[in-house]
This record gives structure tokens, sequence and C-alpha cells, in this order.
């Protein structure tokens, strides 16, 4: 049985504050977990989709309905997005005790999914894929919301040719991801229309990646190249690469950070981290 850990509401503590609070999950691999660590959602070893509430447990997902594959989830854990098959692959959006929805896929496209959900479940993010020949396929980083339907978010240079939105932030108002070609990669974040290229620190864009953002979008944070972790705060136009410490010689890309900026959360393999300003970098363990 594998078992994994969930640290319930790690991002909220003050910086001062060691990380407590941790429930096992008997069976299971959480994909995602809500801002007030109240609930995950993920897959069983066994490949069906669960989710987890502490006030429930561990329950199946969708039971009786399509096969799903959750992967986000909203602030409160009342809005679950992710990818359902039916059997084609596309974004879904479960509002609620509401069905499964499926947000399909971009014009020309054969498949998508969806990856994160702003508080109010009003704006969600993921990729949808286009097949080039029988053995290329290209993806398109989108945003969906109810009024605009699926849209797909540009990639950042003319001759890059994939992209992926990651996560948006709880008001909605900022996306962040990364896209490239040839092998490289870019982390961008687009607020207000406005697509921009995230420098990594020392200066350079390549292979960055942004894989979370806070809930006012000021801080995004993930990783690039020769820079393990690194925490963008998108209002001062800064970067800074995360330390190693205790366990951790170098910390891989960061994977959530808190609304303050403060925490931040991440790892590769067995090795996650935690990061507190101020603190610095330990490892995660239950």
């Amino acid at each position: 049985v594998l078992a994994l850990c969930l640290c319930a509401g790690l991002c909220a503590q003050p910086a001062h504050a060691q990380p407590r609070g941790f429930w096992v999950l008997p069976d299971g691999g959480p994909r995602a977990l809500s801002a007030d660590g109240l609930t995950a959602v993920g897959e069983t070893s066994t490949g069906g989709a669960f989710i987890w509430t502490r006030e429930a447990g561990q329950q199946a997902f969708n039971p009786g309905g399509a096969e799903t594959q959750p992967l986000g989830v909203n602030t409160d854990g009342s809005v679950v997005v992710g990818a359902m098959f039916t059997p084609a692959q596309s974004a879904f959006r479960k509002v609620g005790a509401g069905p499964v929805e499926s947000l399909g896929v971009l014009p020309g496209h054969f498949s998508s999914s969806a990856r994160g959900v702003s508080r109010d479940g009003r704006v969600v993010v993921g990729s949808s894929t286009r097949r080039v020949t029988s053995q290329i396929n290209r993806s398109s980083a989108f945003y969906w919301t109810p009024q605009e339907g699926m849209v797909r978010i540009p990639y950042l240079r003319p001759d890059y040719d994939q992209n992926l939105a990651t996560a948006v932030s709880a008001d909605g108002g900022t996306i962040v991801g990364f896209g490239g070609g040839g092998g490289a990669t870019e982390a961008f974040v687009l607020r207000g229309g406005v697509q921009s290229v995230l420098t990594l620190p020392g200066g350079g864009t390549l292979f960055g990646t942004a894989n979370a953002v806070s809930g006012d979008g000021r801080w995004v944070v993930g990783g690039g190249g020769t820079t393990g972790s690194v925490r963008w705060d998108t209002l001062a136009g800064t970067a800074i690469e995360l330390p190693g410490g205790a366990g951790i010689n170098r910390p891989g890309p960061a994977s959530g950070v808190s609304d303050d900026g403060r925490t931040v959360v991440g790892g590769g393999g067995d090795n996650a981290y935690i990061w507190q300003e101020g603190l610095g970098t330990f490892e995660a363990g239950a």
C-alpha cells in the first residue's frame, strides 16, 4: 500500500512556526490540495480517482460516472478540475455536488486537461493538444471562463510550438505556466491580457518553469535550468533562488507558495522540502 502524507494548511502558517498537522492517505497519490488544507484530490494506487476531506476522509470521485483524473481544486474544495475520458480526453470542471462538466478542446485539437482553477471556479487553466503527425503532438495553453469558453494562450515566441498553463491565482487575474520549443522552456505570467517572460536569478530565461502562484498573483514559484527552485516577486520584478538546507542539497522546482510568499514547497522524487523566509529550507516529513 502506497502511503503518502499531506501537510494540511502548511502554507497558511506564520513563518516562525514549524509545519505541523500531517494526515496519512492510506491508498493514494494526491495531485492537488485546497488552500484551506481541508480537501485533496488525486488517484489511488489502483488508478481510481478520489477526493479526500478532513471531515469525511477518502472517497471515490465521480462514482458511477466517466473516468476522471482530478488535477486541481479551488480554495475551499468546492470546485475540482482535471481530465475526463469518454473515451476521448477533455478538460473538466465539477462544481460542488453537480455533474462533471466537459470544457471541450481548442479548435483542431483532440484532447485537453485542466490543471488550475480560481477561487470562485470561474477561471480554469490547462493545456489542449493537437496532432501534427502520427508521431508528433503539440500542446497549447488555455484559459476557460463561462463567458468566453476555452481561449488559447499564445506561444511566447514565433519559433515555439508548445506551452502549458499550470496555475491561476485565486482572484482569477493572473495565469502562470511555461512554453518553449526544441527542448528549451521559458516561464511566463499572463495578467490583464499581457503575457511576460519571467527572468531567472542571474538574468537568464531559458529552461524556466512557473508552477504555482499566490492568491493575488504577486508571488510565482517554479524552477529553471541550473537554478533548482525559484521564487518570483512580480510586483517588485525580482527573483531569488531558494537555498539548500539540512537533508536538501539543492531544492528541486517549487510547486506551491503561500499567499504572502513566505512559504514555498516543492521537491523531486523522495526529497520533498519546505522553505520559509527567515528559517531556510528543510525536509518535509510526516
